[in-house]
């Protein structure tokens, strides 16, 4: 079965959305590997800046206390993690790990206001914010300005992230090469290095073809943790995780 990959990188300065990359370009501080079938968004796991958020597997029960920041005109039109374009006036909300989609109630504690939003996007990834707002959400729940409030955000509807039930294998992507001898010396390195499973996985990109190194597969996204960390005090740094 012929499988697509795309690769997102999002650009934090203070806003959650993505712009598409070529085919196998590669960055250290946010790399995925989507595979066909997954909504976009939901990711088992990303990284963002070196630190790496696991997406859960259901939005039941999730409660959770903290800062809520919002977003507006600076991004009013771009397209979301979901890949969806961001509608400020639209009640929305960016969340790191909740499933794309999942509905949340989120409450001003300071004035006991609430307001109903669905989770179409990721971040916020500043500081200890645990939710970003639409403009039209923050101004229901009168935060607009001062820009931050201590909200309460609490889960409205058990929603699964898709993925979940998916009958997939999950892999580590170590390289990315154009030349095949290359490929097959850090598949011999790795492998004196005592990492198993070691594989060549050659994919055509228009008239030329790339040489993906991988590890795998496994059942479970959450291996991919240790194993990243693994390849890392190693010596290999950037690891992907894709699912096929």
């Amino acid at each position: 079965m012929k499988t697509w990959k795309l690769i997102f990188l999002i650009f934090f300065f203070s806003s959650c959305s993505y712009q598409p990359l070529s085919l196998f370009e590669r960055r250290q501080d946010y790399c995925i590997i989507n595979k066909n079938g997954f909504v976009l968004g939901n990711i088992p796991i990303y990284r963002v800046g070196g630190e790496q958020f696991i997406v859960r597997q259901s939005s039941r029960g999730y409660s959770e206390t903290g800062i809520a920041s919002w977003y507006g005109p600076n991004f009013h039109g771009q397209r979301t993690s979901s890949g969806e374009i961001y509608d400020m006036n639209e009640l929305t909300a960016a969340h790191k790990t909740l499933p794309i989609p999942s509905w949340v109630r989120v409450t001003n504690l300071d004035n006991d206001s609430s307001v109903l939003v669905r989770i179409n996007d990721r971040g916020p990834f500043v500081d200890d914010r645990i939710i970003d707002l639409s403009r039209e959400a923050a101004e229901r729940i009168d935060m607009i300005r001062d820009g931050t409030a201590r909200v309460r955000v609490e889960s409205q509807a058990d929603w699964l992230g898709r993925y979940t039930d998916l009958n997939v294998d999950y892999y580590a992507q170590v390289g990315t090469f154009e030349n095949a001898g290359n490929a097959r010396s850090m598949v011999i390195n790795l492998r004196n290095q005592n990492f198993n499973n070691v594989m060549i996985e050659s994919v055509n990109s228009g008239a030329n073809t790339q040489y993906l190194v991988k590890l795998g597969p496994f059942s479970q996204p959450e291996a991919f943790i240790d194993l990243e960390s693994r390849l890392t005090r190693s010596g290999y740094e950037g690891s992907c995780l894709v699912a096929e």
